[in-house]
């Protein structure tokens, strides 16, 4: 019987998702910390002050961001290279580069 939803995911999926979460909870914690309240929004210093934001949240954002597009490059990189091996694996594999590439530019036909 197919297992589908959280319980399918590997340990290193629920752990990444888990992070990104918690990074989306930290987020909305500090941003609604910098939100100003009504009457407050040009008073400058305050919670409102773009410095504030800029600081605080944006080294955040900005962190889980970068983390989350190189394990997506990486992910990437490792789906197209498990792909591409088992369809030419004699151009990838140094163990069997050689002999395959023998094997391809052999004429089998003599």
């Amino acid at each position: 019987m197919p297992t589908h939803g959280f319980n399918a995911l590997s340990f290193r999926a629920r752990v990444w998702l888990g992070l990104n979460v918690a990074g989306v909870v930290l987020f909305l914690h500090n941003a609604a910390n910098l939100w100003p309240a009504p009457g407050d929004e040009h008073n400058p210093g305050g919670p409102g002050d773009a410095f504030y934001w800029v600081l605080a949240v944006a080294p955040l954002l900005a962190s889980f961001l970068l983390v989350n597009l190189t394990v997506l490059v990486h992910v990437a990189r490792t789906r197209v290279r498990a792909r591409l091996s088992a369809c030419l694996p004699g151009f990838l594999s140094p163990l069997h580069g050689a002999a395959a590439t023998h094997t391809i530019f052999t004429d089998h036909a003599k």
